[in-house]
């Protein structure tokens, strides 16, 4: 019987049924005795009830699987198929152990053949460095790749929400009105961020004047510089500019933030929050600096006779300093953060400065104190932050968190991401100068 091919149902119920009538006719040919005849009738009988229970699984088999016949095939032919990839895997195996006993080594016969016929290689490259990349074909769809991978990488970035993001000739610019702007770019498809360009955006200086011609305009370079021209009427303001300070920031201090960013995004690809706080902290040393420069003026302005003819108001405004100079006919009051802070009349350079340095040393310690909390003492000749047992000040000339008796934790203060562990350092010294208490106490008593 051939059992590559599946029997019928039909054929297979009359098998059955021959099978089953020959066994009982000879059963009853063959069995002469009463007991062996019984015997031979139960054997038989149990024979024939296993086949048609068969017979009935097969006949319910093919009344649930109508395409039994398609399975048949399809479990034949992946026998077949098992067997036939056996077969193959075994021939490469061997054809491959042949191969390793009998292949010849690898040499450059035709190149050998060239240099022995012409006694040069032919066949060598001609320039082994190579070409220059031509800058003739339209760079548009290159830099629409460069963004492409730029909106990709940003979306595995976490952003600050305050950056507005525009994206311009292979280059993502984030900016913050009034405040910056960070052109990033990238080197490679998979490589990290890397800080191009850092523009500061300073507000405009302006003046209410009578006279309309008197104005402070800023000017923004390619360089990162913050140039400051006047107009050529000659106003208090150009007398009383301290005419050897040319920049506010300066080419050093750009490259040197610059600097600092791409290091930040080379330590922490993931996130930008950290980038923003360093730019953020260097335009509060600009402020101090800016702050420099109008004391400067200032003393330069009422160490000369000047007759005013009428009433004046100069307003400045710098990133987050309001700056007021009332002028009258009994001199200039000082304006900051809209309090009057004194007259800038027979006041000493020195004094001039060290109030507005108070001040801005004040809106420091405040801004810091919204993320640590403590209490900030104004009342003392140098404005502080207590917590705990840590006393915090700003440094007068750079603008930056200085913790006393403790300058190694200076660091923590910089970045927002950090003050959980300064906290959690303080806290522990807290904890530990109680218990040490404790035990003193204790001895004492005892």
């Amino acid at each position: 019987m051939d059992k590559s091919m599946p029997i019928e149902l039909a054929n297979l119920v009359h098998r059955f049924a021959s099978f089953s009538f020959n066994e009982l006719e000879k059963l009853l040919d063959e069995s002469s005795g009463e007991e062996a005849q019984k015997r031979s009738l139960m054997r038989n009988l149990h024979m024939i009830y296993t086949l048609g229970v068969k017979v009935h699984m097969a006949v319910m088999f093919d009344m649930k699987y109508r395409n039994s016949k398609e399975l048949f095939v399809y479990l034949h032919n992946s026998s077949f198929y098992e067997q036939y990839l056996d077969q193959f895997a075994a021939l490469l195996f061997e054809h491959r152990r042949y191969l390793e006993d009998n292949i010849l080594s690898m040499y450059d016969i035709r190149g050998a053949i060239d240099l022995l016929l012409d006694n040069c290689h032919s066949r060598l490259p001609r320039s082994i460095f190579p070409k220059p990349p031509s800058f003739t074909q339209d760079p548009r769809p290159y830099y629409r790749m460069i963004n492409d991978l730029l909106k990709s990488k940003l979306l595995t970035t976490r952003v600050p929400t305050q950056f507005q993001v525009r994206f311009n000739r292979g280059r993502v610019i984030l900016s913050i009105p009034d405040k910056y702007k960070l052109f990033l770019s990238i080197k490679t498809q998979n490589g990290p961020f890397v800080a191009s360009k850092l523009l500061y955006t300073m507000p405009r200086f302006t003046m209410i004047n009578e006279i309309s011609d008197h104005s402070l305009v800023l000017q923004r370079v390619e360089n990162n510089n913050i140039r400051m021209r006047f107009d050529t009427s000659s106003s208090l303001l150009q007398r009383g500019f301290d005419i050897y300070s040319k920049f506010i920031i300066s080419q050093a201090a750009a490259n040197a933030v610059l600097n600092g960013v791409n290091h930040i995004i080379s330590k922490n690809e993931d996130s930008l929050y950290d980038v923003d706080a360093f730019i953020q902290k260097s335009i509060c040393v600009f402020e101090f600096q800016r702050l420099y420069i109008e004391a400067r003026r200032l003393e330069i302005a009422t160490s000369r006779s000047i007759h005013f003819e009428s009433m004046n108001c100069f307003n400045f405004k710098f990133w987050d300093t309001s700056f007021q100079l009332m002028l009258n006919r009994n001199g200039i009051s000082i304006f900051f953060e809209g309090n009057n802070i004194g007259e800038a009349i027979g006041m000493s350079f020195d004094h001039i400065l060290g109030m507005c340095k108070r001040r801005c040393s004040l809106r420091l310690l405040s801004l810091l104190q919204t993320s640590i909390e403590g209490v900030i003492h104004d009342d003392t000749k140098v404005p502080h932050l207590k917590v705990a047992l840590c006393t915090i000040i700003v440094e007068p000339f750079n603008g930056r968190y200085h913790v006393n008796e403790h300058p190694e934790l200076d660091w923590m203060l910089v970045k927002t991401s950090t003050h959980k562990m300064f906290m959690k350092i303080i806290s522990d010294e807290q904890s530990s100068e109680i218990a040490l208490n404790h035990v003193k106490g204790d001895s004492k008593s005892t």
